[in-house]
């Protein structure tokens, strides 16, 4: 059953990683076509189009270091640093994509009165925060484990 999760989870990651690949490639047409319809927000295009391209790059680091936390899994090392490390990693990346959002609401609001975009924005950051804090907690976790099993191992 273990290994059947860790395929099913692995290729999740994958698809993930590359409809994450094909957006950052077709945000980019997607901003044309927005600068096309609104000239008035060329000046928009840019700075926001970078902003997104952030978000979605720590997205796919975070699913790639997922996709290496998994391996290790897979092999039994779970209270092992690398362990440690990518989960971290992982939560760091999403603290990222909050900071990212976060700019983005401050550049939407310097040219924008009232865009509906913040509040879908603010929905992003209230998941990335949870999702974050997750990963932080299974960080300590490995780092309880990790302890453990240095004092198990000097008792032996």
């Amino acid at each position: 059953m273990k290994k059947f999760r860790v395929i099913l989870v692995g290729a999740s990651l994958l698809i993930l990683i590359g409809i994450l690949f094909f957006g950052s490639y077709e945000l980019i047409d997607i901003s044309k076509q927005v600068e096309d319809l609104f000239p008035e927000f060329s000046n928009m295009r840019y700075p926001m189009l970078i902003l997104c391209e952030i978000v979605i790059l720590s997205l796919v680091f975070a699913l790639a270091t997922g996709f290496k936390c998994l391996i290790l899994y897979k092999d039994g090392n779970i209270f092992q640093k690398s362990m440690l490390r990518g989960l971290q990693n992982i939560a760091l990346s999403f603290v990222c994509c909050i900071f990212s959002m976060i700019l983005m609401i401050f550049f939407t609001n310097l040219n924008l009165s009232g865009s509906i975009t913040n509040l879908f924005l603010c929905f992003g950051i209230f998941i990335f925060l949870v999702i974050s804090q997750i990963f932080f907690i299974l960080s300590d976790l490995v780092s309880e484990g990790i302890v453990l099993k240095e004092e198990n191992d000097l008792t032996i």
